[in-house]
């Protein structure tokens, strides 16, 4: 019995949310305040049990570290936010937090983006490799370096290196961004491949067995 409710349930909200494609109506913003009510509930009891018990709780209960309650201070200085009086009180933990993020996303970049593509791009162009190899090594490095040019813009894009280059380097942007927003369709198609086939299958049976 509980399944077929939760099944019932599941296509009423996931029929209230495709109602959109109409127009915006109760039914769409009824599966949309659920959505997001039940998400932010779910998130918030998630960070209650895997992050402020075992981290704060537990450890200030038992004793065993009271360092934690230096980050517990910061963490609930962002709640002065609510009071306008006292909201200033909430840059401290922004600026921490910003500033942290800051450095630690400048290394990230270096360590894996940064040096893995330049480590991607000395690739052979002769020397015991196919001319396979070596064409497919020669668009990688002639991609890479195209489209730097594009983003030289202390150079106006004129004559064969910079103007040239930045029309191929263009040419390289927008067959990555096509192939990114192919995948990104082909993921939202396969979600909804997913949903109808939920209805057809699950559901329809349900009504007509």
């Amino acid at each position: 019995m509980s399944e077929i409710i939760g099944i019932n349930i599941a296509a009423i909200l996931t029929l209230g949310i495709y109602s959109f494609l109409y127009e915006d109506n109760f039914a769409y913003k009824i599966a949309e305040y659920l959505f997001v009510g039940t998400s932010a509930g779910y998130a918030m009891a998630r960070q209650y049990h895997s992050i402020i018990v075992p981290n704060v709780w537990t450890p200030i209960s038992t004793g065993t570290d009271y360092y934690v309650i230096i980050p517990t201070v910061l963490g609930l200085l962002m709640l002065t936010m609510l009071v306008p009086s006292l909201s200033v009180l909430s840059r401290i933990p922004i600026s921490i937090v910003v500033g942290f993020g800051a450095g630690m996303g400048a290394m990230a970049v270096v360590q894996t983006d940064i040096i893995p593509q330049i480590s991607a791009t000395m690739l052979p162009l002769w020397s015991n490799i196919s001319w396979t190899v070596a064409l497919n090594n020669f668009i990688i490095i002639g991609g890479v370096i195209c489209s730097l040019i594009y983003f030289f813009f202390s150079t106006e894009h004129k004559g064969l290196v910079f103007g040239t280059g930045s029309q191929i380097g263009i040419m390289f942007l927008m067959v990555t961004f096509g192939a990114q927003f192919g995948t990104t369709i082909m993921g939202r198609v396969q979600l909804l491949i997913n949903r109808c086939d939920f209805l057809l299958n699950d559901w329809v049976s349900l009504l007509f067995k």
